[in-house]
C-alpha cells in the first residue's frame, strides 16, 4: 500500500508580496510627496531670505536714521543726564557770549592814536591839554586843561566835531574856571562826569602861590 502526501496543496493559494504595479504606485507618491516637501521647504527658504534682506536694509536705515539723529540732537543719545548737558552747554553758550562780546567790543573800538591825531590838527596854541581820558567801557571821555581865552574852549568843541574821532561824541558838561593870580584858566569838558576840577584848581593855585612864595 502507497500514500503519497501533497505538500504543495498546503501553501496558500496568494503570496503576501505586493503587486509590482503597486510597488511602483506607493514609488511614485512617496517622490511626489517629497517634491512637494522640497518644494515648500525652499519656499520657506525664500521667504526667509526675503524677510532677512529686509531685515537688514532696516537695519540700515535704521543705523543711518540714528546716525542723523546723534548729529542733530547728541542731547537724546548722550549718556549723561539731560539736565546735566543742557546744564553745561548753558555755560558753554554764556562763556561764549561773553567772548563775542569782548571781541566785538574790541573790534568797534577806536584806536587812542587816532584820538591823539584828531586833538593836534584842532587843538590851537591859545589852550592846552593836561589831561585825555577815555575810556570805550563807560563810553565817556573827558578832556582837561588850560586855555587862555574862554572862547578857545568852545572852538576847540566845535572843531572837534569836524574830525571821524569826535564826530558823534556828544560833550554833555563843560567847566571854566579862572585862576587866581593866573593869566590862564582852568577847563574841562567831558561827556559823562568832569571829576573834581575844584580840588584840581585849588591844588593847583596853591601849589603855584608856594612855588612863588619860594622865588
Amino acid at each position: 500500500m502507497s500514500q503519497s502526501i501533497n505538500f504543495l496543496k498546503g501553501l496558500p493559494k496568494s503570496t503576501s508580496r505586493l503587486p509590482a504595479s503597486l510597488m511602483g504606485l506607493i514609488v511614485l507618491i512617496t517622490l511626489v510627496f517629497l517634491v512637494i516637501i522640497s518644494v515648500v521647504l525652499e519656499l520657506v527658504n525664500f521667504q526667509a531670505y526675503k524677510s532677512l534682506r529686509m531685515a537688514q536694509k532696516n537695519l540700515l536705515y535704521a543705523q543711518e536714521d540714528y546716525k542723523r539723529l546723534t548729529k542733530d540732537y547728541p542731547l537724546l543719545v548722550s549718556d549723561i543726564p539731560f539736565v546735566i548737558r543742557v546744564k553745561n552747554l548753558e555755560k558753554k553758550l554764556q562763556a561764549k557770549k561773553v567772548e563775542l562780546n569782548s571781541l566785538e567790543h574790541l573790534v568797534v573800538r577806536r584806536g587812542f592814536s587816532e584820538y591823539m591825531f584828531d586833538l593836534a590838527q584842532t587843538t590851537s596854541n591859545t589852550l592846552w591839554l593836561n589831561q585825555i581820558q577815555i575810556n570805550h567801557d563807560s563810553n565817556s571821555i573827558t578832556l582837561n586843561g588850560y586855555a587862555i581865552r574862554p572862547d578857545s574852549v568852545s572852538e576847540l568843541m566845535s572843531q572837534l566835531l569836524t574830525t571821524n574821532s569826535f564826530k558823534n561824541v556828544i560833550f554833555n558838561l563843560f567847566f571854566v574856571k579862572t585862576i587866581k593870580n593866573h593869566p590862564y584858566l582852568k577847563f574841562s569838558i567831558a561827556t559823562n562826569a568832569l571829576g573834581p576840577q575844584e580840588e584840581a584848581i585849588t591844588e593847583q593855585a596853591a601849589q603855584d602861590q608856594k612855588a612863588q612864595g619860594v622865588k
